[in-house]
């Protein structure tokens, strides 16, 4: 890692072959981050296939999904 507030990781969903997204977390409060993660991905179940990233750096998460313009 290159630089610290760009801090990332992949997260391969349970059950589901070859699906995943990338959730960007910077380098602070890793462990809020964390339950914000664990709501996040239960709220948007339905939406994990179409899911790019999701960026908790900022006050509020941010979900990218594919098909975004």
């Amino acid at each position: 890692m290159t630089n610290p507030e760009s801090a990332s990781f992949f997260m391969l969903l349970p059950k589901q072959e070859q699906l995943g997204f990338e959730v960007r977390t910077g380098e602070n409060n890793i462990r809020a981050k964390m339950m914000i993660l664990g709501g996040l991905v239960k709220q948007a179940y339905k939406e994990w296939a179409n899911i790019k990233y999701m960026d908790l750096r900022f006050k509020e998460p941010v979900i990218k999904l594919i098909n975004e313009f």
